[in-house]
């Protein structure tokens, strides 16, 4: 489904050396690469225009292609539904329940936990 969080191992809360852990800075790593997905759309805009840019040769006539087509798709709240779901469903592929999402003047970012079970059996989120 996605390429992230794909050392589950590294998943697992540090048990020593709480100054340093491999296994923190693996998961920051990836929050920080999830940073850059589009969880509030335009995925599916992108990946047109990809396409578009290949078949178009027309420079000026692929600008008013790229205008209508963002026009059309990045208003539609089914793609930042979907985006936001598949968001979710990464972070849910690595334990990691999505609290909320915030997308403010440019700037985006989201809340997540993971509930982390120790040895003694206790939970801590």
């Amino acid at each position: 489904m996605s390429n992230y969080f794909e050392e589950e191992s590294l998943l697992e809360a540090p048990t020593e050396r709480a100054a340093f852990s491999d296994r923190q800075a693996y998961v920051c790593a990836e929050m920080s690469r999830l940073a850059y997905f589009r969880f509030e759309g335009g995925h599916v805009i992108d990946d047109i225009l990809k396409v578009a840019e290949t078949i178009v040769d027309d420079s000026k006539k692929f600008e008013i292609l790229e205008y209508q087509l963002r026009t059309i798709l990045a208003g539609s709240s089914e793609t930042r539904i979907e985006s936001r779901v598949a968001f979710g469903k990464i972070l849910e592929a690595a334990d990691f329940e999505l609290i909320n999402t915030y997308s403010e003047g440019g700037t985006q970012a989201f809340l997540c936990r993971r509930e982390i079970v120790r040895e003694s059996g206790s939970k801590k989120t």
